[in-house]
Parts: structure tokens; sequence; C-alpha cells
């Protein structure tokens, strides 16, 4: 499928095929992370990570890697 990028204003917007919308379970609600790199663009739901998950695995980091984390601080 080729699209093309739209002018919305001062910002562009990129139309997706409702079939596309659908395969990733996605609707206008859905907050989306878009990462772009010299291949194209990345477009993928974002993924929810309670805050005693997020802070688990910080506390595993600093507890692993503590000493490496304060040589780089310094």
């Amino acid at each position: 499928m080729i699209v093309h990028i739209k002018k919305l204003g001062d910002q562009y917007i990129l139309e997706l095929d409702p079939s596309i919308i659908e395969k990733m379970q996605i609707d206008e609600t859905t907050p989306l992370v878009i990462k772009a790199d010299t291949e194209g663009l990345f477009c993928a739901p974002v993924d929810d990570v309670s805050e005693e998950e997020f802070q688990a695995s910080l506390e595993k980091v600093n507890r692993n890697y503590a000493k490496a984390l304060q040589k780089l601080a310094e």
C-alpha cells in the first residue's frame, strides 16, 4: 500500500487504511509510539507498564549496575 502525507493546518497527517487500524487493534484514543530511523517509520501502540513493574525494573537495574551508573554520573 502506498500512501501520502497530507497537510492539515500547520501539521502533516498520514492517513491509514481502516484495515491497518483493525489489524493493529487500535482506535483514535490509543496512544502510539512512533520511531524514525534511516529505514523508515515504526508505529506501535504504547505498552502499558504499571508503576509497580517500572519500579521493580528500576530497582533491579540499580541493584545490578549501581557502580557503573555512579561512574557514568561522574
